[in-house]
């Protein structure tokens, strides 16, 4: 069993890799870079979430 994902050799990486996505995405110099309007919501999301569906999508 693991007690603490972001002390675990194994995981403690990938933890921060995604930790820091999601700082990235809530800094307001990057917002407009790291996500786009919800479709639903308008709400911003994040980039990784958006389903690709333009060469304009892929290319951001």
């Amino acid at each position: 069993r693991i007690e603490d994902v972001t002390t675990h050799p194994a995981l403690r990486n990938g933890v921060r890799s995604v930790a820091d996505l999601y700082d990235m995405q809530l800094d307001s110099k990057l917002r407009d870079e790291m996500t786009y309007s919800s479709p639903t919501s308008g709400e911003p999301v994040g980039l990784c979430f958006q389903t690709p569906r333009t060469i304009e999508d892929l290319e951001r």
